[in-house]
């Protein structure tokens, strides 16, 4: 009983702990956040199991004729073990995917473009009478702006057939 009450206790504060880290402003927090609360669901799944501390996943079979097998009440539901580790796995992907665009989000932010080897305003993509730096608004703007090519009626040069 003290257990089922500890474990309870356990996702409670991590359920919390996540949600606030959810709600503040910082891009680590909100990953840290994500991370506390799929631990609480992972930890929400392992105590639907029913092991308690002490049990062994396989229980102890009763004497039993030779060509009978086994029932399926001797043994534990693999099923919750194998999603628990299949969401670990998954949120082991969506953190590294959420550090990884977090950080790039900073890079364009503060102008550096370190992935390329070069900086992504020496590029010259301005448009004739801009001036000042380019940022992601401006070049969408100048890839809106192109001339599509290949337009009904017009061959891959853009001229009249």
């Amino acid at each position: 009983m003290m257990s089922v009450l500890l474990l309870a206790l356990l996702v409670m504060l991590l359920l919390g702990s996540g949600t606030y880290l959810i709600l503040r402003q910082h891009a680590m927090k909100l990953i840290l956040g994500l991370g506390l609360i799929s631990h609480a669901f992972n930890l929400i799944i392992f105590s639907a199991t029913g092991l308690t501390a002490g049990t062994v996943p396989i229980l102890p079979l009763p004497p039993r004729k030779a060509d009978e097998l086994p029932e399926a009440g001797h043994f534990a539901d693999p099923l919750p073990h194998a999603l628990i580790l299949t969401a670990i796995v998954i949120g082991f992907g969506v953190t590294a995917y959420l550090i990884a665009l977090i950080q790039r989000l900073h890079e364009v932010r503060d102008g550096a473009d370190y992935s390329a080897g070069t900086a992504y305003h020496d590029v010259e993509h301005f448009s004739p009478g801009r001036t000042g730096e380019p940022d992601d608004y401006m070049y969408l703007e100048d890839t809106l702006n192109e001339p599509p090519i290949g337009r009904a009626g017009t061959d891959a040069l853009g001229e009249a057939r």
